[in-house]
């Protein structure tokens, strides 16, 4: 997938929470369970953690290799061909710089999206690195000074 269809691919899950109808994702594991999902009509799939790991015979928590995480991710994106949100946990990383390689990884896979598991402390960190990543984070500092007042 090439940064403009990803890109495409980002816009439309964003404008899926703003349709009419409930977004329901459901959680693929690996590129098979991706098509069933496609096949059965589902226009935006997320991944699992857990089923992502066990599917590569690792324990949920950041147990399987990220490389693993990476390559299984990019597989389902492969195969699906609909927006895709990937679980990568806590954010794979120990310092905000390994989150951010992380989560550049995770979005160079095609994931449309990241999402995490994690303390709303740490989700800001991570927030404000995909921001840096896609060289946005003058907007989002803007964006939340706006909101706070």
């Amino acid at each position: 997938m090439n940064r403009a269809e990803q890109a495409q691919q980002a816009e439309l899950f964003r404008n899926k929470h703003r349709g009419p109808r409930l977004l329901l994702l459901p959680n693929a594991w690996d590129a098979m369970s991706a098509r069933v999902f496609v096949a059965a009509g589902f226009d935006a799939i997320a991944t699992t953690s857990g089923g992502v790991a066990w599917s590569l015979g690792y324990a949920d928590g950041e147990q399987a290799p990220w490389r693993e995480v990476v390559a299984a991710t990019a597989r389902i994106v492969r195969v699906a061909r609909i927006p895709v949100t990937a679980d990568i946990e806590a954010g794979y990383g120990e310092t905000p710089d390994a989150v951010m390689r992380s989560v550049s990884e995770i979005i160079e896979a095609g994931a449309a999206i990241w999402t995490s598991a994690t303390t709303a402390k740490m989700a800001m960190r991570k927030l404000f690195m995909l921001c840096r990543v896609c060289g946005r984070e003058g907007d989002l500092r803007a964006e939340i000074l706006a909101r706070s007042r």
